[in-house]
């Protein structure tokens, strides 16, 4: 039993010595105001609209409040209860459950409840295999990926899965770029299928990603993003327009007289991407179940069988122009095509066929990590397969999340370029070192370590910033605001964290388990109080897919820990309890501060 449990059970037992009932569950909250307790619930108000016995608010209170005095010998937690305000009744927990929790802590023991049995499937990333990941992507990754952290702390069984955009009408734009613009030796203006004759016959003709000036495409992902970025300037003329739809077709089309060659360029183009795409995912630290793996160019045309059958059960219809499209007006939403007049495929067709797909995996949790500019195509789509019988649209979630701003001037890429996930990690690694060669690290630690700590450091501040505010809100990344060993920043987390391990270093030895209960001073308690949430505030991240939860969390308790820090010494301590103390406070908060950062993706340093 938890000490949430523990208190409900207290509440309950004393309202049943009342002859009184229960009929909502019982709320408890952490006071704003330390001074009132650790925990605080309104289970009189609720009761005092239910009941005739007590004609006074202050009084019902009163009487629960006694009823659960007067039983606290039964608790180990609770050391008194107390009644506030307007009928709130307060609940102090005890010197000796904290310093329990704060040992169980320094073992390695978070506390964190489990589910049992429970599965989920979280889609992430969705790459496209046209263009390096951009900042978007990047948020999308860091979010994705804390949100399954947290959720198998409490137990779940999660699948990491991605799906690759490897097809469409944006692929074949980055095909047909470097078809025409990527020559060695320019020559006359040719149309895409003899050229990509020539191509077949003689790919040395065309350039590498190691045959670029502009180091950054010798980056192989950037290097195929670069021909997307070429070809969409002839994005208004109708002769490439044309000549980009009969590449779709080509590469659609198993009977045209240039798939297989259309198919091989492609294949080339993706090898690239994801060569570079490989290196980023290392760095930012993501992975997916290999299983969970999809890609749009394997399922959209069992998508397109799908609507095609529908479209014959009438599920769908026919426009006279032959484009096929699903009616949503009883659904209050705009209708969707779902396939083009030509007869090939958009986003969705293949989505319906992954929709189907996980609707099978008997997962209680279905989840799309996908920016809220989305929203719309998500609430279609969800009502789609709930038409096509996959499931209520209310079994599938869409985890939503706010676009990522650069302020003006400090970070500006050339006017229309897409800010890429690269660029900013490397301006991040490139500021910590910065930082840390100031503060002296560089004299602490080894060259290689040097390095090592710069990235973990650069590439958690990035994370902090995607992860430290509420999901669905817009931010803006500062290197300088984001980088910063002081304020609400990943390294000032981390820099606590160093500065914990590096006290504990200096005792050369395992740090016991503390078992006398002494004067606690202010800055110590303050300390045990917010260790004891932690296991909490993980259970609301994840249910609330909340990870900043976490991040808002971690940053009071190392400020905490700083001014106890501060105001109460640890290694000169006045005598070897206290030492002992502090040195097991110090122990518990390491441990975590560690597994916090854990659950946001991001690296703890031992030494900084």
């Amino acid at each position: 039993m938890n000490v949430q449990d523990e208190i409900k059970h207290l509440i309950t037992k004393a309202v049943l010595t009342l002859n009184l009932a229960i009929s909502e569950e019982i709320h408890l909250e952490h006071p704003a105001n330390a001074d009132h307790g650790d925990y605080s619930t309104n289970v009189a108000m609720k009761l005092f609209r239910e009941q005739e016995k007590y004609k006074n608010l202050g009084e019902l209170a009163q009487a629960i409040a006694d009823a659960i005095n007067s039983a606290l010998e039964s608790s180990s937690a609770v050391n008194k209860v107390e009644v506030a305000g307007p009928g709130f009744i307060n609940f102090y927990l005890s010197d000796t459950w904290l310093i329990e929790d704060m040992n169980s802590k320094t073992n390695g023991e978070m506390s964190i409840q489990k589910v049992q049995g429970k599965k989920a499937v979280i889609e992430y990333m969705q790459p496209n295999t046209n263009k390096p990941l951009h900042v978007g992507h990047l948020r999308n990754a860091i979010l994705g990926w804390s949100l399954i952290q947290l959720l198998e702390a409490q137990g779940w069984q999660v699948h990491k899965a991605t799906i690759n955009n490897d097809r469409g009408l944006h692929i074949i734009k980055s095909m047909w770029g470097y078809l025409t613009q990527g020559r060695r030796q320019s020559g006359e203006t040719k149309a895409w299928r003899s050229l990509i004759e020539e191509w077949v016959q003689n790919s040395d003709q065309w350039v590498k990603p190691s045959d670029m000036e502009d180091e950054r495409l010798n980056k192989p992902d950037h290097f195929a993003g670069h021909w997307y970025v070429q070809a969409d300037k002839e994005a208004e003329n109708e002769k490439v327009i044309q000549e980009w739809k009969e590449m779709l077709i080509a590469w659609e089309s198993k009977t045209d007289e240039y798939h297989q060659s259309v198919r091989k360029l492609w294949q080339q183009l993706n090898h690239w991407f994801y060569e570079g795409y490989q290196e980023s995912a290392e760095l930012i630290g993501f992975t997916f179940d290999p299983e969970y793996v999809k890609y749009e160019s394997d399922i959209y045309e069992a998508g397109r069988h799908i609507i095609l059958d529908a479209e014959k059960k009438g599920v769908f219809i026919r426009l006279d122009s032959g484009a096929v499209q699903a009616k949503l007006a009883e659904y209050n939403l705009p209708d969707k095509i779902l396939l083009r007049s030509d007869g090939t495929g958009i986003y969705m067709t293949f989505d319906i066929e992954l929709t189907r797909q996980r609707s099978q995996l008997d997962a209680d949790l279905l989840v799309w990590v996908v920016g809220n500019d989305q929203a719309l195509y998500f609430q279609q789509l969800f009502a789609i397969g709930e038409m096509l019988g996959y499931g209520k649209r209310e079994d599938f979630k869409h985890f939503a999340y706010g676009m990522v701003r650069l302020p003006e001037g400090k970070m500006s890429s050339r006017k229309g370029r897409v800010v890429f996930a690269d660029d900013i990690l490397e301006m991040a690694m490139t500021k910590a070192k910065q930082i840390m060669a100031e503060t002296g690290s560089q004299e602490r630690l080894t060259e290689s370590e040097y390095e090592e700590v710069a990235k973990e450091v650069g590439v958690g501040a990035v994370k902090w910033t995607m992860l430290g505010q509420d999901p669905l809100s817009e931010l803006t990344f500062d290197v300088d605001t984001s980088v910063s060993f002081k304020g609400y920043a990943a390294p000032f987390v981390q820099y606590t964290h160093a500065r914990c391990r590096s006290i504990l270093s200096k005792v050369g030895k395992e740090v016991g388990e503390s078992t006398t209960v002494q004067a606690l001073a202010p800055d110590e308690k303050t300390v045990l109080r917010l260790m004891y949430q932690f296991p909490e505030v993980v259970q609301k991240a994840a249910e609330e897919f909340a990870p900043h939860h976490v991040a808002v969390y971690l940053f009071e308790l190392a400020q905490a820990y700083n001014a106890f820090y501060t105001n109460c010494p640890v290694l000169s301590a006045d005598n070897e309890a206290t030492k002992a103390f502090r040195l097991q406070l110090t122990a518990a908060t390491a441990n975590v501060l560690k597994e916090g950062l854990r659950l946001l993706g991001i690296q703890a340093p031992e030494k900084m």
